[in-house]
């Protein structure tokens, strides 16, 4: 009986558990948002085939891109603070829309290779600031002097990256939130 058990436990382990994280992982934190199991998230996911649309598209003044791999510890430790500053400026919830377009984009996806390798893409998270129009079939190269596109060198979180972007515009927007909770 006790063999009987088992075998019924390890055929679930190696049959059924892969089919169902399988099925999880594919819907992705977007479809799963609405139940509350992943937040949803506020920044946009852009890639090479959307790249160039969504910024000559984009009514906001400014744009953050944010070049990550989903592999990166860093980044998955940063994506929350990205994703709480996000929700500030992007989506339906947004206390001050219309200001900065805040983006995201795979580094270890192979179809953005190009994209990333066009922006000079050395470590990740990396940060780029600048008019989105600036972005479109454009490239950063961290040698240039002269570029419109910024790096953020001060975002490791999300208090310090909305300061940076408040010096930036020349105004307070304010986080209306008592604090920065992360919520991950």
């Amino acid at each position: 009986m006790l063999a009987n058990k088992f075998h019924r436990l390890l055929v679930f382990v190696l049959l059924v558990l892969p089919v169902l994280e399988a099925s999880v992982i594919s819907l992705g934190p977007r479809h799963l948002g609405g139940h509350g199991i992943y937040p949803l998230e506020a920044s946009v996911e852009l890639n090479i085939t959307n790249f160039d649309a969504v910024l000559t598209d984009s009514p906001t003044t400014y744009a953050i891109v944010e070049f990550f791999a989903h592999w990166c510890p860093a980044c998955r430790n940063y994506k929350p603070h990205y994703e709480k500053v996000a929700r500030l400026f992007n989506g339906p919830e947004a206390v001050h829309p219309g200001i900065v377009l805040m983006a995201h984009v795979d580094c270890a996806l192979k179809m953005n290779s190009d994209l990333c390798d066009q922006f000079s893409v050395r470590h990740y998270p990396m940060l780029l600031w600048g008019p989105p129009t600036k972005f479109v079939s454009g490239k950063w190269d961290s040698k240039q002097e002269k570029n419109e596109i910024q790096p953020i060198d001060d975002g490791r979180t999300a208090e310090r990256l909305l300061n940076w972007i408040n010096n930036k515009i020349g105004r307070q927007v304010i986080n209306p939130f008592p604090l920065f909770l992360i919520v991950t």
